[in-house]
Parts: structure tokens; C-alpha cells; sequence
């Protein structure tokens, strides 16, 4: 663990074909979680360089409830696995893969998704735990000075127990 700002790793919303343009010219690699085929959308404006992964997952983050800080929860972790289907799970332990595996090489990624609010906030915070670049606390307070439109919530945080349980093993305790 490190405590380091991650440079590395930006996050927004849908990004316009000029903005994909940019990131390809950049040598950014673009993890998309929207469940907007970007390549479709741009297909005039996105050049074949920029390496685009993606991974539709609906936004169940969003409307959960608030989570302030990991460290000051005092409540029951909403199960991930009962708010999400299989092939959502999936896809978002392939997002959370991918982001991790930019950020472990030190490659530049930017996480994005329809408003960039819930779905690529909560990947980049799993990411940057998965990853072992932050601590669980420290992982949600970068994403919230990457991104302080995020809204991270109990949603978030199951997701990104869920990802971290599957990968180590490990149960975190929530208290």
C-alpha cells in the first residue's frame, strides 16, 4: 500500500468522441461501464488506437444510501450478490480487474460511466483496493478528490467488499 495520490486513474462521465480522441492521443486506456458501446456511438470519431474495455452493468450505486466514510459505518452491508445478477456481477469484477491491472503496471485508465456518479466510482474504489494502492478508507477518500461528484454508498461499499472477498478470500468486518 501506498500514499501516493494515484495520477493514473481518472474518472467521469460518458465521454463525447473529441474526449475519446484525447485519451487515445494520451495512451489512456478507457474502461467503460455505462452500457453505451462507445465504438457505435463515435464510430467516425474514435480511433482504432484507443484500447476500450467494456463492461455494461446497471447503476444500482447511485440511490442506495449514503456512505460517508468506511470507517463510521454502523450498519448491515446490503449483499452485492442479492442487488446485482450474475452477468452484472461479472462485469463489474472484470471492470474492477481491469482497473486494477492499469493501476498495479502504473498505465494511465480512466473509469467512466453514464454520469459518472455511482457505477465507475465504485469500480475505481474496488480497483484501487484490489490493487493494493490504498486501504479501504484511503481508496474512498481519493475517489472523492478524483471525482467529488461520486456518490458512494452502501451499495458501493458491498461492491467493493464482494470484489475484494472473492479475489482474497478475506471477510472484512463492517462494525
Amino acid at each position: 500500500m501506498t500514499n501516493e495520490y494515484p495520477q493514473t486513474l481518472s474518472i467521469s462521465g460518458l465521454p463525447d468522441g473529441h474526449s475519446l480522441a484525447r485519451l487515445a492521443q494520451q495512451q489512456v486506456r478507457v474502461v467503460n461501464v455505462s452500457g453505451i458501446h462507445l465504438r457505435e456511438v463515435y464510430s467516425d470519431r474514435v480511433p482504432q488506437s484507443l484500447e476500450l474495455l467494456e463492461f455494461p452493468f446497471s447503476d444500482v450505486f447511485s440511490e442506495a444510501g449514503a456512505c460517508p466514510t468506511a470507517a463510521a459505518l454502523t450498519l448491515t452491508v446490503i449483499e452485492f450478490a442479492t442487488l446485482v445478477r450474475l452477468p452484472g456481477r461479472r462485469a463489474f469484477a472484470g471492470a474492477v480487474a481491469a482497473t486494477a491491472a492499469c493501476l498495479e503496471q502504473d498505465l494511465r485508465v480512466h473509469v467512466c460511466c453514464y454520469r459518472g456518479r455511482g457505477r465507475s466510482p465504485a469500480v475505481a474504489w474496488a480497483a484501487l483496493v484490489l490493487s493494493g494502492r490504498a486501504s479501504l478508507d484511503q481508496a474512498q477518500q481519493w475517489v472523492m478528490r478524483i471525482r467529488p461528484e461520486a456518490q458512494l454508498t452502501v451499495a458501493s461499499l458491498s461492491a467493493v467488499q464482494w470484489v475484494n472477498n472473492r479475489a482474497t478470500g478475506a471477510q472484512w468486518a463492517v462494525a
